[in-house]
């Protein structure tokens, strides 16, 4: 067997079978055996194994077992660390067993304080002096204590005094039930005993001790499997009050009143009171907050790797036959020099890199042998990882970088951001939640990497020279962070070349040219089967959305001049096309105010057939064709026309109006006076711009006189001019927009009285043309339209109907429509370069973020999404914007030709633009298409880019 020391080493033990435990009374007076005293209710103390009489003497010593009151533990100075994960209960060291009946030097014992002594307690040996007033020391520090004297590791055991215990008030730390001090004034330390060293700031967490120096008699940390049993519900960090003290760690003194010892025994006795088992306080637990700090430890084995690097026809080999595990919970530190394949070994354990040569197993699988969505799958939910250079995102802020895991597992956001935050507290960043990750200090930085580390739970931390940036001080604080997870269960893989750094860890795998040193030791394998990964959710398509806003927010200059390229494209296609309708439009109301759509237009014979005359023969023979309701000739007859009296008139042309009995002439074609009201009447309507050659504005050209001369068959100069000209006197009783036909040298004349003159002028020069340039027939319905046509053509005469004329200026207007169409693709061809341009050169400058996402856990359908939601957003704005700028630019230019039409005389309404809201639609999803397609190829390069090269690219 072993006997504890007072420093909880152990010490081989004689042969002989140990004395048995009592309490020795004096020869003289020998006294009943004391009764057990109760212990103190609620008494937070640590539970120790009772002690195993020995049979052989117990037969000739009488054993008095004396039931001793717990030692309280005393509230630190300032507030809790955080708990430790509650694991397997641990049973406490027994206590140290004073040297005595089995050998070495007494040790001293202070005799109870003055007062009656219990009933049933033992008389009480010779007098002696009473020893000064025994205060509780303070508050030990969680630090080893420094060499000294040699003082017991525990209390000696307390001898409960008679009668019922006084309510103990609420301690500094708020513990019920810790007796109030009474006797010696608080600070008072027992003769003999150095002050303990200062406890250590509230906050800081002792240094983990080094690796072998667990006491005799505490279980070491049970080693799990990999996939094992879910562990225990995860503690906050620090141990909770009442909970056991950790290995290495010394035991807080009781906070009450000083402690009551025994009699000092003889020195060749061994007395000791035998404390009752009760049950420790459970860990405190925040599985209450819905919230879990780590999740199950992960276990790895890496069977002969090799990992070979080829450049060109060279082959560097960083890794060579590597072999090891690492059971779950355990703390592993990669040592070696620069250069020695550290990192290239944490690479292949989080599944970044996949091996040459051999195998790495974890999770459920080898990961060499996984897919690449299993692999980031896996690095997603089981693996942390704490980067040398911190690799946050500059543009987000902290709590944004600590939720980025969450945010590509698919987590709510109201979940994502209250555990983001939550892990911000526990690094003591809670107070830089928003300031962003390319303000904070390096310090800083790398406590927000911790925490993003920890985001989804993981069972695996792997740290790559974490300390490596940072200053002693706050190196220290990393140290001990990774050690305090570790001791909540959590699997910690640290590289470093540092050896003090090593010291941290359980054990060391040092690396020398890419092998392990001989002389590591592996820990005992495991026949369990790991635990399969589950399919977790991914990034959603919003996310993504919310993710390529704060990308296109990051460079607002260039995403403005990249979509103002778009904008260019979408408006100048916008435009072409409201200028295309907007002509259809204008023509479909120029053919439909000049004759009705039961119209139908003779112009001579058809083209290679017999001549056909265009006199009133002729329209007496068309009047009589079936379904024809009325016709009529068209009359052009050219000379001058001006002012009565005035000289020098200018050339113009008298065309006949339709007949008032066809309903053709439309008075919304004028912009001031009235339409003849009599066939015959001598009166004219002149046009805006005629009136306003003559000086005339619309209005104040009525009521003049004008006097035309006919001098031509026709428009002037298409006929020789007449010998005998003939002259005509008007009234103007209108002013139009326009001529039919479009002529603005058109003046019109009532349909008889242009007839007349046509006949006058024939018969006075002797003209033998057509006196008609065209015969009108009107239908007697929509329907005979077609019928009036095929009847007309059949007699010999080209005959085209309204739709004919619409469908002839369609195909005209098309060709312009394909022109202008070309300079619209022409800027969007621009538009999509520039889009591309932008994505491209935003994948080299994020290369290095990219590689962060990747190894997070991004899938490269999560990067490509990201990708084409960043260009997809360019090009929303690109095309609303030009689909705006268009409509604006439509209305100003309809506004200004409609005011420049109006000053020539023109109607009012004009409108060259027509940009519906179905055109705008069409544009802003054409806009949309195009950039994600232009965003598309630097998308796939972006899920393809290698996640260690691209965190190291510079």
């Amino acid at each position: 067997m072993t006997r504890r020391t007072p420093a909880g080493d152990a010490s081989p033990a004689s042969n002989a079978p140990p004395p048995p435990i009592t309490r020795r009374t004096p020869p003289s007076d020998p006294g009943p055996s004391a009764p057990a005293a109760p212990p103190p209710p609620s008494a937070p103390f640590v539970p120790r194994p009772p002690a195993r009489p020995n049979p052989d003497e117990a037969a000739t010593r009488p054993v008095t077992r004396m039931p001793a009151p717990p030692t309280p533990l005393p509230a630190p100075p300032g507030p809790l660390p955080t708990a430790p994960p509650p694991v397997t209960p641990r049973p406490p060291a027994s206590p140290a067993r004073p040297t005595g009946a089995s050998g070495g030097p007494p040790v001293e014992r202070p005799p109870p304080p003055p007062g009656p002594a219990p009933a049933a307690q033992a008389p009480a040996p010779p007098p002696v002096a009473p020893p000064p007033p025994v205060a509780p020391p303070p508050t030990p520090s969680l630090r080893p204590p420094p060499a000294g004297p040699e003082i017991p590791s525990r209390p000696r055991p307390l001898v409960p005094p008679p009668g019922p215990l006084p309510a103990a008030p609420p301690s500094s730390a708020g513990r019920p039930g810790v007796r109030p001090p009474s006797g010696p004034p608080p600070g008072a330390l027992p003769p003999g005993v150095p002050p303990p060293p200062s406890a250590p700031p509230p906050g800081v967490l002792p240094p983990r001790p080094p690796s072998g120096t667990r006491p005799t008699g505490m279980p070491s940390r049970p080693q799990g499997t990999v996939g094992g049993p879910p562990p225990a519900p995860q503690a906050r960090l620090g141990p909770p009050p009442g909970a056991p003290p950790r290995p290495g760690l010394s035991p807080r003194p009781p906070a009450g009143p000083p402690p009551v010892a025994a009699p000092e025994p003889e020195p060749d006795d061994d007395p000791f009171v035998v404390p009752e088992v009760q049950p420790a306080r459970p860990a405190a637990s925040i599985r209450g907050e819905t919230w879990d700090l780590l999740g199950q430890p992960l276990g790895l084995r890496i069977d002969d790797v090799s990992r070979v690097f080829k450049s060109g026809d060279v082959q560097v080999a960083a890794l060579q036959n590597v072999s090891f595990e690492v059971a779950p919970g355990e703390f592993v530190a990669i040592t070696g020099p620069s250069g020695c394949g550290k990192s290239t070994l944490l690479a292949l354990l989080g599944g970044l890199d996949r091996p040459s040569k051999g195998r790495v197993y974890a999770a459920g699988a080898a990961l060499d042998q996984v897919g690449r969505a299993q692999l980031d799958d896996y690095r997603l939910q089981r693996v942390g990882i704490i980067f040398q250079t911190f690799n946050l995102v500059a543009s987000l802020t902290a709590e944004d970088n600590v939720a980025l895991p969450m945010l590509l597992a698919g987590v709510p956001l109201e979940e994502r951001r209250q555990r983001a935050r939550r892990l911000l507290e526990l690094v003591g960043m809670g107070h830089r939640a928003r300031v962003r990750g390319g303000r904070l200090s390096g310090g800083e930085q790398q406590r927000v990497a911790v925490a993003r580390s920890l985001a989804n739970r993981p069972g695996l931390i792997l740290a790559d020279e974490p300390t490596g940036n940072l200053d002693s001080s706050r190196g220290a604080e990393v140290l001990d962070l990774l050690q305090e997870l570790n001791r909540n269960g959590c699997t910690v893989i640290l590289v470093t070349h540092d050896p003090e750094v090593a010291r941290r860890a359980d054990r060391a795998i040092r690396l020398r040219d890419g092998k392990v040193v001989p002389g590591v030791q592996s820990p005992r394998r495991t026949g369990r089967a790991p635990e399969q990964l589950d399919p977790p959710r991914r990034l959603s398509r919003s996310d993504a959305i919310k993710l390529g806003l704060q990308s296109t927010g990051r460079r607002p200059l260039r995403t403005a001049i990249t979509a103002a390229g778009v904008a260019i494209g979408i408006g100048v296609m916008s435009m072409i096309l409201s200028l295309a309708a907007g002509l259809q439009q204008q023509v479909v109301d120029t053919v439909t105010s000049d004759t009705q759509l039961q119209t139908v237009d003779i112009r001579g014979p058809l083209p290679g057939g017999q001549p056909r005359a265009l006199d009133s023969t002729a329209l007496a023979n068309l009047e009589t064709m079936n379904s024809v309701q009325l016709g009529w000739g068209q009359t052009i007859v050219g000379g001058t026309l001006g002012p009565d009296g005035g000289k020098n008139p200018p050339a113009y042309s008298v065309v006949g109006l339709p007949p008032q009995r066809s309903h053709s002439p439309r008075s919304d074609i004028l912009v001031a006076g009235r339409l003849p009201t009599d066939d015959a009447a001598q009166e004219v309507i002149l046009t805006a711009d005629q009136a306003r050659k003559f000086g005339w504005g619309p209005a104040d050209a009525l009521g003049h006189k004008m006097r035309f001369t006919g001098l031509y068959q026709g428009p002037p100069g298409t006929s020789a001019a007449a010998s005998k000209p003939q002259q005509l006197v008007l009234t103007v009783v209108g002013v139009a927009s326009g001529a039919p036909g479009g002529d603005p040298s058109w003046a019109l004349l009532p349909y008889e009285t242009a007839n007349q003159f046509t006949v006058n002028m024939r018969s006075a020069n002797n003209w033998t043309r057509d006196p008609y340039v065209g015969i009108t027939l009107m239908a007697d319905s929509l329907n005979h339209v077609t019928t009036v046509r095929d009847e007309a053509q059949q007699a010999g005469y080209s005959a085209t109907t309204n739709e004919d004329q619409l469908r002839a200026f369609a195909e005209r207007l098309n060709y312009v429509e394909l022109a202008l169409a070309g300079l619209a693709v022409i800027a969007l061809a621009v538009a999509a370069l520039g889009i591309a341009n932008t994505m491209f050169s935003a994948v080299l400058e994020r290369t290095r973020e990219i590689g962060v996402f990747k190894a997070l856990g991004s899938r490269a359908r999560d990067m490509a999404l990201i990708f084409v939601a960043e260009s997809g957003l360019i090009g929303i704005a690109g095309g609303i914007a030009g689909v705006l700028v268009s409509a604006l630019l439509a209305k100003v230019g309809n506004d200004l030709i409609d005011r420049v039409a109006q000053s020539q005389g023109s109607a009012g309404g004009l409108r060259l633009f027509e940009l519906n809201p179905l055109i705008g639609v069409a544009a802003v999803v054409v806009a949309i298409g195009i950039s994600a397609l232009s965003g598309l190829l630097p998308a796939v390069r972006a899920s393809r880019l290698d996640p260690v090269q691209a965190i190291r690219y510079e």
